[in-house]
């Protein structure tokens, strides 16, 4: 099977939908094909990078340049969500 972006995608194509990992991935394909499009990916946040993160600001006790980043980084999330709420 064949993965391709999505570039081409006609929504009036007799496509099926295949999804491997539960809804998290969406691919479409014509019948009769081994190329699939990929139609839509889930970025949710993996359980492993809670520890990855968990792992980074401890590190950023210790560390300035990684503590400085943290705060731009929350920062820029405090305003996203401020913009979303007008």
């Amino acid at each position: 099977m064949t993965n391709t972006k999505n570039t081409n995608w006609n929504e009036n194509s007799p496509y099926i939908f295949e999804s491997p990992d539960g809804g998290k991935t969406v691919y479409g394909r014509l019948p009769g094909s081994t190329t699939r499009v990929l139609l839509s990916q889930s970025h949710s946040v993996d359980y492993f990078d809670s520890f990855k993160w968990k792992d980074i600001i401890r590190e950023s006790k210790t560390n300035e340049t990684l503590a400085d980043l943290i705060n731009k980084v929350e920062m820029t999330y405090a305003l996203i969500k401020k913009e979303k709420l007008k």
